[in-house]
């Protein structure tokens, strides 16, 4: 078992980069360049009978009970590097490059993963290989991410919130920034102050909400709609005073450092996030509850150093409009008053037999 180990050949997909992020508002007549290379390094004499290099992108998500899962292909596209032959091409035992570059369409969904559902690209190769003894297939995969630059709305969230419940409990809601990655703490300010001698608060909580929606674009034959919709709490955090007028305090909120689902909108799904904030009160002997909400997003700790714009040569380039031929009128010889002399005019050419010599 160890001498089998021993002579398996190295196989791997290297990108140049296996993220793309694609402007807001894209462009979807302009394509993205994916570039890389697929590493064979056989250990004995070996012959290569086929490589292929697919791109592939699939949407999977798990309904309520009694519905049936949607799984749907969003691309597939076959790139042959070495040409399906029974003899097979003989390769030393040495590291073998073979290079690759594949176009995808710039308007892609880009990626997602939840709880119920999820977008995933991937770039597969996969061939079969023969040596002395046997014939086998080797096969291995990389995972492709595609991004959609959201700060455009994100720019717009606010980070405060404050305002006056009946007239009664005015409040006030504070977070440094909008924008957060796994394993960072969301610092929240909250403050409240009761203006009615009726009412008292006992609770003030603040948590951090994740709302996904799954969805079925409509096309042609079907109408679409929302496949499924879930929120859950992240984390919650409390601060409790009996019988309170006036609260003053920091809570924090833990965003989890093994999250994978990030802020995504699309025709396929919306994962947003939310801090949210619940303030319990006693109102005339009555419990009452007051909700309002702060927006935020959550992307991977690597999204900020990504830039559409620093991918702006892999969009394919413009060409001028190449003008029209001119019309025949144009070429016609003019006259004195530069009118085009109509072809009824021009004398014709001498037929051969009038120049001949006797």
């Amino acid at each position: 078992m160890a001498l089998v180990k021993m002579l398996l050949p190295r196989f791997e997909v290297e990108l140049e980069r296996d993220t793309i992020m694609k402007r807001f508002d894209f462009d979807s007549n302009v394509s993205n360049f994916i570039r890389g290379r697929v590493l064979f390094h056989p250990k004995i004499k070996t012959n290569l009978n086929e490589l292929v290099l697919v791109l592939e992108g699939k949407l999977s998500v798990d309904p309520p009970d009694g519905y049936k899962n949607l799984e749907k292909t969003i691309i597939q596209q076959k790139l042959i590097l070495c040409a399906q032959s029974d003899q097979g091409v003989s390769l030393s035992p040495a590291c073998h490059e073979y290079a690759f570059e594949l176009c995808i369409p710039g308007d892609l969904p880009e990626s997602f993963r939840g709880d119920y559902g999820s977008l995933a690209y991937k770039i597969r190769a996969f061939g079969t290989i023969s040596d002395y003894w046997s014939l086998s297939s080797i096969k291995t995969e990389r995972n492709l991410h595609i991004l959609r630059d959201m700060s455009p709305l994100y720019d717009t969230y606010s980070k405060s919130i404050s305002g006056t419940w009946q007239n009664s409990v005015s409040y006030e809601a504070t977070i440094p920034s909008n924008g957060f990655a796994p394993g960072d703490v969301i610092p929240v300010r909250f403050k409240y102050h009761v203006e009615n001698d009726n009412v008292r608060v006992n609770l003030a909580i603040s948590y951090l909400r994740e709302i996904s929606v799954y969805r079925t674009p409509s096309s042609e034959s079907t109408a679409g709609g929302i496949l499924r919709e879930d929120h859950k709490t992240i984390d919650l955090d409390g601060y409790y005073d009996e019988n309170s007028t006036e609260g003053d305090c920091e809570l924090k909120l833990k965003v989890p450092a093994n999250l994978t689902s990030f802020g995504c909108i699309s025709e396929y799904s919306q994962l947003t996030h939310k801090v949210c904030f619940r303030v319990d009160c006693i109102l005339n002997g009555e419990h009452e509850s007051i909700v309002f909400t702060l927006p935020v997003y959550i992307l991977p700790d690597h999204y900020t150093k990504l830039s559409p714009d620093s991918h702006a040569e892999d969009e394919l380039p413009t060409y001028d409009i190449i003008p029209p031929p001119p019309s025949y009128e144009a070429i016609l010889p003019r006259n004195h008053e530069q009118q085009p002399i109509s072809c009824e005019n021009i004398p014709a050419s001498p037929m051969y037999s009038h120049v001949v010599v006797s």
